[in-house]
């Protein structure tokens, strides 16, 4: 075979190793491309019940939660999805899990058995008054903004200012009143409380992932397959099913057809403030919802032209993919892991380390 030959032979090959799913593509020779939908859906379902289990605040239990995790690790690996794709949604969950353990530990506090940090945020009552700090608070925006018509860096070095300035003796205060409003807001951090907030983190991170795996991994002809397996279904819902998937995915490529538009016409040439990048994007939506309402006329009038009605009789579905054997022996496992958690009150913390609920961390 010629150089020109394997070029020309190359690009089909590297198109059929890739298979469109709801949220981007997938190898298709990846070790989970072959699961049934079913599969993976009672797979997401029991590892979601056996870890709000572990997640309680009576019993929690950070080992099994975080074996869980490190199982959605596993599962995305062999996906099939790409690592760029993967450490997008990272960067996106990390912030999340973030603010989950910090909202824990501010909102829900609990002594436990040593108290590790305590500081009162509020007292519970506003006063209402002038500050040194915030006459410089106020004297820097403004002046910031009559300078240079901006606010952000405005806002933030007036607060650093304004901060610094009520550490000092100098942050003069002239009280004009004060009522109550709320409970007293206190950050008090225990062994309890770390040990939840951390369990927390690490369960709701096994279920992000275990969603995800369905997201990237499924494509809408398989969901609609199994749909159709079901003959009690009437035909009528798979068929709305099928069209709204389809019209989502077709919603994305739409998105990134509009987005890579803008970017040849210049859109990001010069640097924008946050708001004017959301005003961008927001102005995505005009030509984006139009492109939808056209399809779905499109779509109308091919389902007219073909003779479909409410009561038509369905044709037949001609690609269904049957349960294999590795599909119940998965299905099996993950109903049995979750029924031995719920029914059986497996904790495997407190069957590996009993000192570690005990608080002798």
């Amino acid at each position: 075979m010629d150089k020109g030959s394997a070029a020309e032979s190359c690009p089909t090959r590297c198109e059929h190793r890739w298979v469109r799913t709801f949220l981007f593509s997938m190898r298709r020779d990846a070790p989970l491309s072959g699961l049934h939908v079913i599969t993976k859906l009672v797979l997401v379902l029991a590892v979601s019940v056996s870890l709000m289990n572990m997640i309680s605040t009576e019993r929690p239990d950070p080992l099994g939660a975080g074996l869980l995790l490190a199982l959605g690790f596993v599962l995305i690996w062999l996906s099939g999805v790409s690592r760029w794709l993967f450490r997008s949604y990272l960067v996106v969950i990390y912030p999340m899990l973030l603010s989950l353990f910090l909202g824990w530990i501010i909102f829900y506090p609990d002594p436990g058995t040593r108290v590790l940090f305590s500081h009162q945020l509020y007292s519970g009552s506003i006063r209402v008054g002038i500050s040194v700090a915030m006459v410089l608070f106020l004297a820097i925006v403004i002046g910031y903004y009559l300078h240079t018509k901006h606010l952000f860096w405005g806002f933030v070095v007036g607060a650093v200012a304004a901060f610094l300035v009520s550490k000092t003796p100098f942050n003069l205060f002239w009280s004009l009143g004060a009522f109550p409003f709320y409970r007293p807001l206190n950050v008090l951090v225990s062994d309890w409380t770390v040990l939840v907030s951390g369990t927390k983190v690490l369960g709701y991170g096994a279920m992000v992932l275990m969603t995800l795996l369905i997201t990237l991994t499924t494509r809408d002809i398989e969901v609609i397959g199994a749909m159709r397996k079901i003959r009690r279904i009437p035909y009528v819902i798979p068929l709305f099913c099928s069209l709204t998937l389809r019209s989502l995915n077709l919603a994305l490529i739409d998105y990134s057809t509009i987005h890579q538009a803008h970017v040849a016409r210049g859109i990001n040439v010069q640097k924008k403030s946050v708001l004017a990048r959301l005003k961008d994007m927001a102005q995505i939506s005009v030509p984006l919802i139009a492109n939808m309402v056209r399809r779905s006329t499109e779509i109308a009038d091919a389902l007219s032209a073909r003779g479909y009605t409410m009561n038509c009789k369905p044709a037949i579905y001609r690609e269904v993919k049957p349960m294999k054997a590795i599909d119940w022996a998965i299905s099996l496992g993950a109903v049995g892991l979750s029924s031995a958690i719920l029914g059986g009150g497996i904790n495997l913390t407190e069957a590996i380390m009993p000192r570690f609920l005990g608080m002798g961390l």
